[in-house]
């Protein structure tokens, strides 16, 4: 992946750290950086603000001349435990920031996390299993065990 990207996903990562937002990489990035390549014109982001006041932190460092940011999706993003985007202005990437869901198989996803380097940058990855039994559940609806009770 390019230096661009590399770029990106530092500068996001700081701005997350700075804010105090967990956050965890998913998506093609974590595919990537488990050895199964996937390639998507965006960057799947987990977070899980610890307060409102931290997703605003998150939100106001965004610079507007750097970054767009709808201030009004991302609280709605918060409530709804959704997702929001954010546009790289000097990339034109997509970052996708996917507020993680309140459910038990969302918070161990989220505890199970793993930390690495990827674009030489650390990070927090979604663990290669957990994307599998997320997958797996949408994709053999019935499946009568519950992903929550999965380790």
């Amino acid at each position: 992946m390019s230096t661009e990207l590399r770029g990106l996903l530092a500068r996001f990562v700081g701005l997350l750290e700075a804010a105090g937002v967990p956050f965890m990489v998913a998506g093609s990035f974590a595919s990537s950086a488990h050895g199964m390549p996937r390639t998507t014109q965006d960057l799947d982001v987990v977070i899980d603000p610890p307060s409102l006041a931290a997703l605003d932190a998150l939100v106001r460092s965004m610079a507007p001349e750097q970054y767009y940011v709808d201030a009004d999706a991302a609280r709605d993003a918060l409530a709804r435990r959704s997702m929001f985007n954010v546009v790289d202005l000097a990339s034109g990437w997509k970052v996708d920031l996917i507020v993680r869901k309140n459910r038990p198989f969302s918070r161990g996803e989220f505890a199970r996390r793993t930390a690495l380097t990827l674009l030489d940058v650390p990070v927090f990855v979604a663990v290669a299993v957990n994307r599998a039994r997320a997958l797996a559940a949408l994709l053999v609806p019935g499946d009568p065990t519950p992903l929550e009770s999965h380790p």
